[in-house]
């Protein structure tokens, strides 16, 4: 199953626990007691003009920085990295400028934080103010060059991204299309994030627009029925041609052997439910844990956490 070969190939796991789901942080260390050296990044934002990409689910008071500077701290002290995902991939000058997010950079920075980017202004405003700045490439910069030119040279793409990023995002498609030489295409293998659940339809020509209408949403431009309205007429998963992009384990231990070394799990939009289950199909060892026995576990740990469909439930 993944869990062992995420053990034995010291791989490190990238999940959607940041400014929203941390509560899920303690239930994981204590079911995964063995695997959670594994569990070496989380990700997420607060609803700020740099972000888009999903909802946040915000646990905290985010204005009020100083609690953020100490939720950075304690994230730290448990080995975990906090990764902020300034996703917004069409930020304008006014946008760069403003305070809070240029305030929740300086102290994301001053606490070690990487950072998830898709638009080139933004990554040169972070470059330009903290020239040794961990820096990502996010998969909704190649989701949006794919969209807008399907004959675009990904391989080039990718490796050019190598160049300016720390680490890069694939789109699983590709990941999926060339599993059998990945490591002969991208020329630093060690320095790719695959993803696990990508929700959306199989090569989606909508994942800009997609992103946008969330930014919209989240700035409350558009109403939530507007969103609803738009995103129904637009998706692909709603065609009978659906096709899922979820990785296999079959093709994560080809991935690995190929010597890709980070596995993300998205998850910050998706209903408690669908992120538990992904959680426990892809690194819960479900032959020592059934679902009942991590739902009383968890139980144990924050009461009323997960009911039996392993909802969230506030009573």
């Amino acid at each position: 199953m993944l869990k062992d070969i995420i053990i034995k190939n010291n791989i490190e796991l990238v999940l959607p626990f940041l400014f929203g789901y941390d509560f899920l942080i303690p239930i994981m260390k204590e079911l995964l007691k063995e695997e959670f050296s594994a569990f070496k990044y989380v990700y997420g934002s607060p609803s700020c003009e740099w972000n888009s990409g999903r909802f946040p689910i915000i646990s905290m008071d985010c204005s009020k920085l100083d609690y953020v500077d100490t939720y950075f701290k304690q994230l730290r002290d448990i080995n975990l990295t906090p990764t902020l995902t300034f996703n917004n991939i069409s930020i304008n000058e006014q946008q760069l400028k403003d305070e809070f997010c240029n305030n929740l950079l300086d102290i994301a920075y001053e606490n070690n934080c990487y950072f998830i980017v898709s638009s080139d202004e933004l990554f040169n405003h972070i470059k330009q103010s903290y020239k040794d700045a961990v820096l990502i490439c996010s998969v909704i910069k190649s989701l949006a060059a794919y969209a807008e030119n399907t004959n675009f040279d990904e391989t080039g793409f990718y490796n050019e991204m190598l160049d300016k990023y720390d680490i890069i995002v694939l789109r699983p498609e590709y990941v999926i299309d060339n599993i059998d030489n990945i490591d002969k295409l991208i020329k630093d293998i060690s320095r790719v994030e695959v993803l696990a659940n990508q929700s959306c339809a199989y090569n989606c020509k909508y994942h800009k627009e997609h992103y946008k209408l969330i930014y919209e949403r989240i700035n409350n431009i558009i109403s939530g029925e507007q969103f609803i309205n738009i995103l129904d007429h637009m998706c692909p998963k709603n065609d009978e041609s659906y096709k899922s992009v979820q990785m296999t384990n079959e093709l994560f231990e080809k991935a690995i052997n190929k010597g890709i070394k980070k596995i993300k799990i998205q998850g910050r939009n998706l209903n408690l439910n669908v992120l538990f289950n992904d959680l426990y199909n892809y690194i819960i060892d479900n032959t020592k844990w059934t679902k009942d026995e991590i739902r009383n576990k968890a139980n144990s740990i924050l009461p009323g956490f997960l009911n039996e469909n392993f909802s969230y439930t506030t009573s």
